[in-house]
C-alpha cells in the first residue's frame, strides 16, 4: 500500500486543508524565491496598480511638490485615500520587492562574489 495512502487516511479532513494551505505557502515562497519569478510578480502588480490608478498623474503630482516633507506628506494622505485594493497592491510590490532584495543580498553573499570586489590592505 502506498505510504502517502496510508497517511491520507490517517488524517482528519481538517488536517488534510491544513496541509494543503501548507504546501501552498510552501510553493509560493519557493517560487517567490527565484528573483527572477520574484521580478515578475511584481511588474504584474505595477501593471494592475497602473490600469487602477494613474500613474503618470502620481508622478507628476510629487514631482510638483517642492520639498522632501510635502511629497512625504501627498504620499502617506493618497495611500490612505485610495481604494483597498490599490493599498494592497502597494503593500504587496513594498513586500515582494524587499523579499527580493532580501533574497538577492543573500545569495550574493553566499555565493562569495562580493569577496572579488573588497579591497584587502596588502603588508
Amino acid at each position: 500500500m502506498d505510504p502517502n495512502l496510508r497517511l491520507s487516511k490517517n488524517l482528519s479532513s481538517v488536517q488534510i486543508e491544513i496541509m494543503r494551505r501548507v504546501r501552498v505557502i510552501a510553493f509560493i515562497y519557493r517560487a517567490i524565491g527565484s528573483p527572477v519569478v520574484g521580478s515578475v510578480a511584481v511588474l504584474v502588480l505595477i501593471f494592475v496598480a497602473g490600469m487602477m490608478v494613474s500613474l503618470e498623474h502620481i508622478k507628476d503630482n510629487i514631482l510638483a511638490q517642492t520639498d522632501w516633507s510635502s511629497r512625504v506628506s501627498y504620499g502617506v494622505s493618497s495611500f490612505e485615500h485610495t481604494q483597498i485594493v490599490v493599498q494592497a497592491i502597494a503593500v504587496g510590490i513594498v513586500v515582494l520587492g524587499g523579499f527580493i532584495m532580501f533574497n538577492s543580498v543573500r545569495t550574493v553573499r553566499r555565493s562569495g562574489f562580493v569577496s572579488l570586489f573588497m579591497l584587502r590592505r596588502v603588508g
